[in-house]
């Protein structure tokens, strides 16, 4: 999975002070979507276990309220996936911090898993 941005302080995309993680990766193509660039599924840079680690380190900080998850399009098919390994990994190491969007139910049908992958998504548009 590829992702355009993290934002370590973020006040825009959720309540209080959060990080956001900005997901490549849309088949919707809104119209006048404000984050175009991200329908590309290999927009930006691969997401690591150093990318696990940096969100892991930002959100560590008492004044970080929670995460926000956003695109592209966090749940298009090829993401799952790895946006399920993210949302349990930070719920692991931060239970009573929020995430957004709340209607997450890790491993509910809100994730219809195990999802067949082959990496890496390059090559969509």
């Amino acid at each position: 999975m590829y992702y355009g941005n993290i934002k370590k302080t973020d006040i825009a995309n959720g309540t209080d002070v959060r990080v956001s993680l900005f997901v490549s990766g849309c088949r919707r193509h809104c119209k006048d979507c404000f984050n175009s660039e991200t329908w590309d599924f290999c927009y930006g840079n691969e997401f690591t276990d150093d990318t696990m680690n940096e969100i892991i380190t930002a959100m560590d900080k008492e004044y970080i309220k929670g995460f926000s998850l956003l695109g592209g399009e966090p749940f298009e098919k090829e993401n799952r996936v790895a946006v399920q390994y993210i949302l349990k990994t930070i719920k692991e190491h931060f239970p009573n911090k929020t995430v957004s969007p709340t209607l997450i139910s890790i491993g509910s049908s809100c994730f219809p898993l195990p999802v067949a992958m082959t990496t890496p998504f390059c090559g969509f548009s």
